[in-house]
């Protein structure tokens, strides 16, 4: 089940390491059943059919930490990510 999209906190050097080690976990296909969603919520969170034309799926190797800040009005996990593996 998809819970949220995150952004912050990853700075280029960052997303240029994480990218690295998922491009060899790139999937075809998204893995979630719960895509897409109807709305972008109030912050542009939702993850609608449009903004999933710009995702990259992987499989789920690798782990990552984040912060639980609170749940949206859309029911989406809005946190903040810290990177580790």
């Amino acid at each position: 089940m998809y819970a949220a999209r995150v952004r912050a906190g990853l700075v280029p050097s960052t997303r240029r390491e994480l990218y690295a080690r998922l491009e060899p976990l790139i999937a075809r296909k998204c893995p979630f059943t719960n895509l897409p969603e109807l709305k972008n919520g109030r912050w542009g969170q939702g993850l609608t059919a449009v903004k999933m034309k710009e995702c990259i799926w992987v499989k789920p190797r690798l782990v990552a930490n984040f912060e639980f800040l609170e749940w949206t009005d859309t029911n989406d996990l809005f946190a903040i990510s810290s990177l580790s593996a």
